[in-house]
């Protein structure tokens, strides 16, 4: 059996004409996408790397926390929500999802008919939309429920 590591595709470091993103991890380019995974090693680790970017992921994660900024406007109104905030609305969305199987089935046919609405899943999971469409009758991301739709 062989396994293969990718590493170094999207590497980290202080010059910016070698690497993509900062020391941390953050992109040069796209302030707040990070890169914690074997892409960002700047060179091949050797024999069985998985501790080392463990401890990768670990510290990006870290200085993701720490330098959370306000995400204004970023969820559409006048939202401020740190990086805390939204992994916490995603987790509750995640498991109401799991702890109602119509809805979770209702999201995954809207998301397999059109792939698109992966990414209005996405915005209503971080924004904490999720549960309280589901309680007020709305589904899909602002579909409104059709007369005939019983549950």
């Amino acid at each position: 059996m062989i396994s293969a590591h990718q590493l170094c595709s999207c590497r980290m470091g202080n010059d910016p004409a070698t690497s993509v993103a900062d020391i941390y991890g953050e992109l040069r380019d796209v302030k707040g996408v990070w890169i914690g995974d074997g892409s960002a090693c700047p060179t091949a680790l050797g024999a069985n790397p998985m501790v080392t970017i463990m401890a990768l992921a670990e510290r990006t994660a870290d200085h993701m926390i720490s330098s959370s900024r306000p995400m204004n406007g970023y969820l559409g109104s006048n939202a401020v929500a740190t990086l805390p905030d939204l992994a916490l609305n995603v987790i509750k969305g995640m498991a109401g999802m799991m702890m109602n199987p119509t809805n979770m089935f209702r999201e995954m046919a809207a998301v397999m008919t059109n792939p698109m609405n992966m990414f209005s899943l996405g915005e209503r999971l971080l924004s904490g939309r999720v549960e309280s469409e589901w309680r007020n009758g709305v589904r899909n991301g602002g579909v409104p429920p059709k007369s005939d739709d019983v549950d």
